[in-house]
């Protein structure tokens, strides 16, 4: 399967025209993926010493972080979490992406792309990531901190 991602793309139907389908359905509650949030944090190690690097994390089935990456983007780090999965043979669907900032359209892309079924964020995410998830069936948790977030969809 190819995961290409066209981070220029605005179009919803440009997902569809692929023949990318809506993701699984997380079976973890609001509350199991928001207090995940809390994990990302001791494996910031580069935000730790610079307080400048974005974290992200994928999360497996049974709530463990797999693949954790930093990089000054959020949108490379993100790239650099799936492509390490992929590269050990690992497709991600049904996991959940763990975000240090806020949440694109281009970063629900990559999710949806990926087959990523949740994504929770210590930030907000745009109306239009909102739109995107809900049309794929991702769910998105912003401002997710000490226990507590907000899902969008």
């Amino acid at each position: 399967m190819c995961l290409t991602v066209d981070c220029g793309s605005t179009s919803l139907s440009d997902l569809h025209e692929r023949g990318i389908a809506r993701v699984v359905v997380s079976p973890r509650t609001f509350e199991e993926e928001v207090a995940l949030i809390e994990s990302l944090k001791p494996h910031q190690r580069l935000f730790a010493k610079t307080g400048a690097l974005h974290g992200v994390a994928l999360v497996d089935e049974r709530a463990l972080l797999r693949f954790v990456r930093e990089d000054v983007g959020r949108h490379n780090a993100v790239d650099k979490a799936i492509g390490a999965a992929l590269l050990e043979g690992i497709y991600p669907a049904g996991w959940s992406l763990l975000l240090s900032g806020r949440v694109g359209f281009e970063i629900v892309q990559k999710a949806v792309v990926a087959g990523i079924s949740t994504i929770v964020a210590v930030s907000a995410p745009t109306s239009l990531a909102i739109e995107l998830a809900s049309e794929f069936g991702v769910r998105v948790i912003g401002f997710a901190r000490e226990g507590r977030g907000t899902q969008y969809c």
